[in-house]
């Protein structure tokens, strides 16, 4: 497991995408998910074996709360925000994006490859 630790300062939008592709880029990286009873399976921002959901590596350890589990994509931004972990201007729509693409990925049980895909046409919509 990677530690995620405060930042010096908050990141941007270039930042945000370029720790998560370094997250997901390295060797034995998985996905967030978990078996539950009901439905199979589930994403998580962190899951039991410490992996973690693209918005969830951007989530410093200390300020992780099992709670987050239940709140949006944009609520973790905006929390973010507030703790000057993300800039102001990091789009809530990046965000909804990278954890639609890390959900749908894992549930398909796509290579890791393919969200790193993902992560690259991001970058070019969001950058350019």
């Amino acid at each position: 497991m990677t530690a995620t630790a405060i930042p010096k300062s908050p990141y941007s939008t270039r930042q945000v995408l370029t720790k998560i592709r370094q997250y997901f880029s390295r060797p034995n990286a998985r996905y967030a998910i978990e078996k539950i009873q009901v439905g199979g399976l589930t994403c998580q921002y962190r899951a039991p074996d410490g992996s973690k959901c693209a918005v969830g590596v951007l989530i410093p350890d200390e300020l992780y709360s099992r709670a987050m589990e239940q709140w949006e994509p944009e609520e973790v931004g905006n929390f973010l925000k507030s703790k000057g972990i993300l800039k102001e201007n990091v789009p809530d729509s990046l965000l909804r994006d990278l954890q639609s693409h890390h959900d749908e990925e894992a549930m398909a049980g796509s290579p890791m490859s393919l969200f790193i895909e993902d992560i690259a046409r991001l970058e070019k919509e969001y950058i350019s």
